[in-house]
């Protein structure tokens, strides 16, 4: 995709002079661990997931997986100017993207460390940690696509415009990348609160309750 500014009895023409990058980075802290809240404390906090008890049966939560994701985003866009001409070029020449996770798990201080339930309930929390580190990854690919798929349809290169009008037409570039990083964001959150879901399944429960009966 290389190309030229051709300049000839009065014209520019924009032409792309390298193709541009979109990368998209997954990273993750350090699992955070807290073990001070009580079962009573832990039924009060807020979580993605419903019970799958339902809401006429009283149950308590043992433990659960906090895990913000954030994406953030930065598109540099390279202004080519004639100022003689009073007239200019834009360049969409990369997207960055990054989704970061922040996940603590909380398990409530009645379980001791050494007993079946923590570590138990530990296992089935980690399995939230696993859907979301499994749906990041997918997502740096479907961004990449889609962001580069979106671009080549409105174009990497715009213009020529005059002076005046670049500052207009790079705003809507920068909110059209915004928007594309947002739908795709919405996507991932839904698609993220179904799979979190299934792994706080019934049966889940269950079998967490289960392999535990009998035992401290």
């Amino acid at each position: 995709m290389a190309g030229y500014v051709h300049l000839a009895a009065g014209k520019i023409e924009c032409k792309l002079k390298k193709t541009p990058e979109i990368q998209v980075s997954a990273s993750d802290t350090k699992i955070t661990y807290d073990h001070n809240k009580t079962q009573a404390q832990m039924d009060n906090m807020q979580t993605d997931t419903v019970s799958p008890y339902g809401e006429n049966v009283q149950s308590h939560v043992g433990g659960l997986m906090s895990g913000e994701v954030r994406i953030s985003q930065n598109i540099r866009i390279m202004q080519e100017t004639y100022a003689a001409m009073n007239t200019g070029c834009l360049y969409v020449d990369s997207i960055q993207i990054n989704i970061h996770i922040n996940p603590t798990i909380y398990i409530a201080k009645e379980f001791k460390k050494s007993g079946c339930m923590y570590k138990a309930i530990m296992e089935h929390e980690k399995k939230h940690i696993k859907v979301d580190r499994d749906i990041v990854n997918k997502y740096t690919t479907i961004l990449v696509q889609g962001l580069n798929s979106s671009f080549k349809k409105v174009g990497y290169a715009h213009g020529p415009y005059s002076m005046g009008q670049m500052p207009a037409v790079q705003k809507k570039l920068q909110d059209y990348s915004q928007a594309l990083v947002k739908k795709y964001s919405d996507q991932m959150s839904a698609e993220r609160r179904a799979l979190q879901q299934q792994v706080d399944s019934l049966q889940e429960y269950e079998r967490v309750r289960r392999l535990c009966e009998g035992k401290n």
